[in-house]
């Protein structure tokens, strides 16, 4: 984007070049060194704004002392004083662009100078003389003053724009971090109880198979079969949820039980419950 700034200042200030040897002679050169510099000084607006806005507003003003009627004028400093209002606020653009812009035009003071060394200029000649030199270009001081103000409202905008895309983005960060909290909280509770409900019943079980035992030794087996499954279930379920608790996603894996329907848990609960 640099690099397109700079171009496009220097597509808007070729076009006046032609004039400007017509005017001057070889003297024109000279513009075109000092549009050159501003373009170059223009790619390191955004790493130093103050000081690529005092490089600029001097250029500018070396490009009005030589030739008055270049078709760029300000451009170059209204590109910079939209950095300075992105980078340092409104306040910091209108107070850097407004007089960088007026002081850049101070040589224009010595327009009558100009003429009578040149003694031609083709825009007058072209589009017509006006009362005096100082006249014809008021106008262009006065839009070229206001452009500049709004340059750095433009910065200023952004700048704003920017920092409330920030602040959401915080928020939503945020938000997120105490969504995994709460949901780390729920998590753990649902372990809570997965293994509170485990350990009773394997309480259960196991009492019930020491009664049994003597009586019925296969059924007693058939219990402590029942005792190891639902031990091994809830350390599964137990693995899983430390598993998310640690890693903070699958959630959904965590919560999900060990049988895929509650008429699968609610039989197996039954037999567990049985003896």
């Amino acid at each position: 984007m640099n690099v397109v700034v700079s171009a496009i200042y220097l597509l808007f200030s070729a076009w006046t070049l032609p004039s400007a040897f017509i005017d001057m002679g070889a003297h024109g050169w000279w513009v075109g060194v000092v549009q050159v510099i501003i373009a170059v000084v223009l790619l390191f607006r955004h790493r130093w704004p103050l000081g690529t806005a005092a490089v600029v507003m001097l250029g500018e003003a070396a490009g009005v002392f030589i030739y008055p009627w270049q078709g760029s004028q300000m451009l170059g400093l209204c590109f910079v004083v939209y950095c300075i209002g992105l980078h340092r606020g409104l306040t910091w653009g209108l107070g850097v662009g407004l007089p960088a812009t007026l002081a850049a035009y101070l040589p224009l003071l010595r327009v009558d100078a100009w003429l009578d060394r040149y003694e031609f200029n083709y825009w007058e000649e072209v589009f017509g003389v006006y009362s005096s030199p100082q006249e014809s270009l008021v106008p262009l001081v006065i839009i070229m003053v206001l452009s500049a103000g709004i340059a750095a409202g433009i910065g200023a905008a952004v700048r704003r724009g920017r920092s409330h895309e920030r602040e959401i983005l915080e928020w939503a960060g945020h938000t997120r971090q105490l969504a995994q909290v709460a949901e780390r909280n729920r998590i753990a509770r649902e372990m809570h109880d997965v293994v509170a409900h485990s350990l009773s019943v394997m309480i259960s079980l196991a009492d019930g198979a020491r009664v049994v035992v003597r009586r019925d030794p296969e059924r007693a087996a058939e219990v402590l079969h029942e005792v190891s499954s639902t031990g091994r279930t809830a350390l599964a379920d137990m693995r899983r949820v430390i598993g998310v608790l640690k890693q903070g996603d699958g959630v959904d894996q965590a919560l999900r039980p060990a049988q895929e329907s509650l008429e699968e848990l609610y039989e197996a609960s039954g037999r567990r419950d049985s003896p």
